[in-house]
């Protein structure tokens, strides 16, 4: 499981720098230049705040003024306008998806590997009247098998691993921050619920190494979202930048238009 998660990940990370980096990656280096520049300006004049800091202090000013819980509802509930909901919500269901593929993949390799010393197994005493008879026999058990093996590690896979995305994802939104540890924490959950039915001592061992699991897929996790700057406080912080800097340019013209129509 190890293994399969921490290879959705390098796959994810791939995908995700290739996607973004055309956009993104320029972005950022036109972002950095900016922020030097503005500096430098800055320290230069004297008088009105740039509009970027006053921005800034708004959203700093909104981040104080709501609540843990409201996150979590904003993160969870459906944009009423395009039907989806929140972009980081959506990328954590797309890794769990490809968790769930995987296991299903390799929970059908394993089966079907196994699948022939159980059919000897179960059919000692069977007759079949021809070749072709067992032949079809054993292809059915083949393929059930097969379907049953992938169903079963898919289902363990994505249930381990959800447990794990989601607890971390409710945490940096109440926290409204990322870090390696809720990855840590949602492990622990895990390995602790998986072994709890088989007592106390295995539910204190499953803990302990749903704890280390979830501290490797944090660092993996995190490394990948802090160099594409896609912390969840990084989105929350540039989509309300986007959102206030929307708001202010339509009252900028909609106070021209007035003045317009005014001088008119």
């Amino acid at each position: 499981l190890v293994y399969c998660l921490l290879i959705n990940m390098l796959i994810n990370f791939i995908k995700i720098f290739l996607l973004e980096m055309d956009n993104n990656f320029f972005s950022i280096i036109y972002e950095k230049f900016n922020n030097i520049l503005t500096s430098f300006t800055k320290s230069l004049s004297i008088g009105k705040q740039p509009k970027e800091e006053s921005v800034t202090n708004e959203i700093e000013k909104y981040f104080l003024n709501e609540k843990g819980i409201d996150r979590i509802k904003e993160l969870l509930k459906i944009d009423e306008q395009n039907g989806e909901r929140h972009e980081y919500f959506n990328e954590n269901i797309q890794i769990l998806s490809s968790v769930a593929v995987s296991g299903f993949i390799l929970g059908s390799i394993l089966e079907s590997n196994e699948s022939l010393e159980k059919f000897k197994r179960n059919n000692q005493l069977s007759v079949y009247t021809d070749k072709k008879t067992a032949t079809r026999a054993f292809v059915d058990h083949l393929y059930l098998q097969t379907i049953k093996g992938g169903t079963k590690y898919a289902f363990k896979f994505a249930s381990f691993s959800g447990m794990i995305l989601g607890s971390s994802m409710l945490i940096q939104a109440y926290r409204n921050k990322s870090s390696p540890l809720d990855y840590t924490i949602g492990g622990a959950i895990s390995g602790g619920l998986f072994r709890l039915h088989y007592g106390l001592l295995n539910f204190m061992i499953g803990t302990a190494a749903g704890g280390i699991f979830g501290t490797i897929f944090g660092l993996v996790r995190y490394t990948q979202m802090k160099m594409m700057n896609l912390t969840y406080e990084e989105r929350r912080y540039h989509k309300l930048k986007e959102d206030l800097i929307e708001k202010e340019n339509l009252m900028t013209l909609a106070a021209n238009d007035k003045k317009k129509t005014i001088d008119n």
